[in-house]
């Protein structure tokens, strides 16, 4: 308590203040309440603090930071500044190296440019010193002639001519002026002759540098481009022409290009070179530098400057060229000469031993007539047939050998008729007249102006046969190429053992028909015969019966009813494809014992998987790899009977096989030797009374009845001309015309008998050329029909293609679903493709195809045309009738161009008709070689 001044006393109440006691049931609460709450205001206290120290920690690194960057941009800028620097040093530096660069290519160009102008201003002096020096000669020129002139125009006339009147000087010019006006314009002629030459020979891409950078293999194919053969050839002609004596060179081209492989690639063309080779290589690289002396024509053509043509190349220049190579070809032919005979003497030394062989095998060898003789004449009349290519003394020169080496082996030489000098002679002569001897000799058949006394059936325009070689024949049996007797398979081809048209003539051409099958196709094979649905179904069923039993003995354990007979079978079909005393045979003796089998079957010890599974290693080991699988197929069956079944079936086709490969292995063999083999059979029957020839006489009289009635239609005069005569080729062509077009399918009683071996192959010919003819016609109805076909070669490909397989499905002789109304369709189809694909913009919307109207018209046109009334069908078989005469009288079809045949509607079957037209020429020149002799005979009755 204080005391005032005025006398108060004061009492400081706050000092006094105490709080109020709480009741004592919240005390308890209110305490606890009072801790929390200053433990709340702790927290507080601690985080602001917390806040606080963050923040300045924070403004302390955010001051650190700071001054950290400020160090860095100034370092970094200090950096930059030094770069910028160095930057700006380079730029300097590089400025004044260009500076300096530019000064010195500048210093050069200006050099180069004041030698440029003084080069060109003496060039300019010079042409123009040049000018002046022609212009100078020009007006000497001009002013002699004037002179000349004013002078003649003082002389009369008459003393023009006389030169007696001439001075000496005057005559002394006029020579000089003549020689070199003839120079002036042989350099002219060559340059105009020669230009073209070169430059078709260096567009042809042949110069001396080409030929050596080229590989050897390709610079002959090079060599043998025929525009450069032809390029060559032209140049060697003019060259040929400047020789004062004519000369006559065999392909000059081919040896002038034999100089460029000999000369750049010498150790590919010539290995081994002796001093022949040597002197020619000289003469070669002579002759090649002769060669580009005369190509520099080409070059100075382009120039245009005489004097210096006159300089540099002249007539002479190509003259020593034609001297050089003159003297090339003569080297090559004696290199020739030489190379010749080595092979001629090299052939001659193997053909004697070959005849060496043959002496040393016949006596000592029991087959040597069957498995030696055979094989060595084929080589030695291959060898001949070579030796022939090489003219006469090639053969003279191997009959003179064959003497000396019989000679010294102490033989006896057979007398054979020597026919060489005769048929030299023939070849040698052109002008010598035929004679009776040589009547029928394919050489020796006139063109023109001919006797029928001395014609033939034979071809006039078709080289040396077999029968006219100038190479004699070996003398030996023909017929001892054929088996004696031909084992007939149990399959057997339908074409060839059950025709009706080898009846008549028996046993005699039974082997005939199969040699005549093999020379006429080398590829002929045996097949299994086809069978009518009856005897397979019956075939089936027996088989079916059969195999039944034997697996149902089989399931019963019971295996010897029916395993030995099986196993015998099979054994002897094994046996009978291998020799009898080989190994293999004797080792399926062994395995295949029938008695021991029989004695395992009833002691139950038979094993018959083993057995099956040695069955088919054998016949794997003899069958064809085409077989293979098939038999490995045998080992996966579950059945033994099946398995048996399938090595039967499996042995049945590894005999066909077996048969086939034996026929092919004969065909080289019977190719040889076949025309006199089929004579001889066919003479024998003649002779033997089984061919009478009555039904060729009248084919062949037919023929020349129809031939002789367009003669005397197209003579009516009866103007006597050797070429309105009717010849024996032409009747023969006729007639065999005249039975392959026939509308009347080939008939055993009324076919020729020289024809009847080929009586199946002739039906067939018959149904190829319909089959021609039908497709012809109706893709050109098909092309009348909706003329924009015809700009659409894919579909009249298509078509034609389904028309062949369609029609050719229908001769097969299967069953056949194809009709009249298919090919209508197939056409209609074909034809409104091609309306489709000629639609246009404006077009659509349209129905683009055939009316009802078309249709029924093209219906109409094919029914017609199958049945060969129709008129086009008629006009196109005369077309392909054409072609396939044309064939046999040229014996060739390029006669008949590509656009000809699309002129005559042919175009579209070019191939097939190509291939029949062969066919049937083949089939005509074999028949003939046979069967001249009586064909001569009876025509020779018919003609008088």
């Amino acid at each position: 308590m204080e005391q005032t001044e005025s006398g108060f006393y004061v009492i400081n109440v706050l000092p006094l203040k105490k709080s109020a006691g709480k009741p004592k049931h919240l005390e308890a609460r209110l305490a606890s309440r009072e801790k929390s709450v200053s433990h709340y205001y702790k927290s507080v206290a601690r985080r602001k603090e917390f806040l606080e120290n963050r923040k300045a920690k924070l403004h302390d690194r955010g001051i650190h930071v700071q001054k950290i960057v400020e160090n860095h941009k100034f370092k970094s800028s200090g950096e930059n500044n030094a770069k910028l620097t160095k930057i700006a040093d380079s730029i300097n530096a590089a400025e004044k190296k260009r500076t300096s660069i530019l000064q010195d290519l500048a210093n050069v160009n200006a050099r180069k440019v004041a030698h440029a102008k003084s080069v060109a201003l003496e060039h300019q002096k010079k042409y123009l010193s040049y000018i002046e020096e022609k212009k100078a000669k020009i007006e000497a020129k001009e002013q002699l002639v004037s002179n000349r002139r004013q002078r003649l125009l003082l002389v009369p006339r008459s003393r023009l001519l006389d030169l007696q009147d001439w001075s000496l000087e005057e005559l002394q010019n006029l020579k000089s002026t003549l020689e070199e006006s003839a120079q002036t314009i042989q350099n002219w002629w060559t340059i105009v002759k020669l230009s073209p030459l070169i430059k078709s020979m260096n567009l042809a891409g042949v110069t001396f540098q080409e030929a050596k950078n080229l590989p050897f293999d390709n610079l002959i194919k090079k060599m043998q481009d025929k525009s450069l053969i032809e390029a060559s050839h032209n140049l060697i002609d003019y060259v040929k022409k400047t020789s004062p004596t004519p000369v006559k060179w065999r392909n000059a081209s081919r040896v002038f290009l034999s100089a460029y492989m000999i000369a750049s690639h010498p150790q590919d063309a010539m290995p081994v070179m002796g001093d022949d080779e040597k002197v020619g290589l000289f003469i070669l690289f002579f002759l090649l530098t002769k060669f580009l002396q005369v190509v520099q024509i080409a070059a100075i053509s382009a120039i245009e400057d005489y004097e210096k043509l006159s300089l540099h190349i002249t007539r002479d220049a190509v003259f020593q060229f034609f001297n050089s190579l003159s003297k090339y070809y003569l080297a090559f032919e004696d290199w020739k000469k030489t190379d010749t005979k080595k092979i001629v003497d090299g052939m001659i030394a193997h053909w004697l031993e070959l005849e060496k062989l043959w002496l040393s095998v016949r006596h000592t060898q029991i087959d040597a007539e069957v498995n030696w003789k055979p094989k060595i004449t084929f080589q030695q009349k291959s060898i001949q047939s070579k030796l022939a290519q090489f003219g006469v003394s090639a053969i003279h020169k191997l009959k003179k050998e064959q003497k000396k080496m019989r000679e010294g082996m102490q033989i006896e030489v057979e007398v054979q008729p020597d026919t060489t000098d005769d048929d030299t002679s023939a070849y040698e002569s052109e002008g010598n007249a035929a004679t009776e001897l040589f009547s029928t000799s394919p050489q020796q058949f006139p063109t023109s102006g001919f006797k029928n006394s001395f014609d033939s059936v034979k071809m006039s325009r078709k080289g040396s046969s077999a029968s006219s070689s100038p190479v004699p024949p070996l003398n030996f049996d023909k017929q001892e190429i054929l088996p004696k007797e031909l084992p007939t398979p149990t399959t057997s081809s339908t074409d060839l053992f059950a025709s009706e048209t080898t009846s008549e003539f028996g046993a005699y051409l039974s082997n005939e028909q199969l040699a005549h099958e093999i020379v006429r196709n080398p590829d002929y094979e045996l097949k299994p015969v086809k069978k009518s649905k009856l005897e397979e179904q019956v075939t089936a069923m027996a088989k079916k019966a059969f195999f039944d039993a034997v697996r149902q003995d089989f399931s019963a354990g019971i295996y010897l009813n029916y395993v030995p007979s099986l196993l015998e079978d099979i054994k002897k079909q094994l046996l009978s494809m291998l020799s009898e005393k080989g190994k293999l045979a004797t080792e399926i003796k062994e395995h295949l014992d029938i008695d021991l089998i029989k004695q395992q079957i009833t002691r139950n010890v038979f094993d018959s998987q083993q057995c099956i599974f040695y069955i088919v290693s054998k016949l794997l080991q003899l069958c064809a790899p085409v077989r293979d699988q098939t038999i490995r197929n045998i080992t996966n069956l579950n059945d033994v009977a099946a398995m048996f079944e399938a090595c039967l079936n499996v042995l049945e086709e590894m005999k066909l096989d077996l048969i086939n490969y034996k026929l092919k292995s004969l065909a080289p063999v019977l190719k040889n030797q076949a025309v006199e083999y089929e004579k001889s059979k066919f003479k024998a029957a003649v002779d033997f009374g089984a061919v009478k020839l009555v039904n060729t006489e009248i084919w062949l009289r037919n023929a020349f009845e129809s031939l002789n009635a367009v003669a005397i239609a197209r003579n009516p005069e009866k103007i006597s001309n050797p070429e309105n005569q009717i010849r024996f080729e032409d009747v023969y062509n006729e007639a065999l015309m005249n039975v392959i077009f026939s509308n009347a399918a080939v008939n055993s009683e009324t076919l020729p008998e020289t024809l009847r071996l080929d009586a199946n192959y002739l039906f067939q010919l018959q149904n190829t050329a319909q089959l021609i003819t039908i497709v012809a016609a109706l893709v050109m109805l098909a092309k009348n029909a909706s003329p924009e076909l015809r700009r659409k070669n894919q579909l009249l490909l298509n078509l034609r293609n389904r028309l062949f397989s369609m029609l050719k499905s229908a001769d097969d002789g299967t069953e056949s679903t194809i009709t009249i109304d298919n090919l209508v369709l197939e056409i209609i189809k074909s034809c409104n493709e091609a309306l489709c694909q000629s639609r246009t913009a404006n077009d659509n919307g349209k129905d683009m195809c055939l009316s009802a109207e078309n249709e029924n018209l093209i219906k109409a046109v094919v029914t017609r045309t199958l049945s060969s009334k129709d008129k086009l069908y008629s006009l196109l078989s005369r077309r392909v009738q054409n072609c396939v005469r044309g064939q046999l009288s040229t014996g060739s079809f390029k006669s008949v161009t590509g656009a000809s045949l699309a002129s005559v509607g042919l175009d579209i079957v070019e191939k097939e008709l190509v291939e029949f037209s062969k066919k049937v020429y083949l089939l005509g020149s074999h028949n003939k070689l046979v069967h001249s002799e009586w064909y001569d005979g009876l025509l020779k009755s018919i003609v008088a």
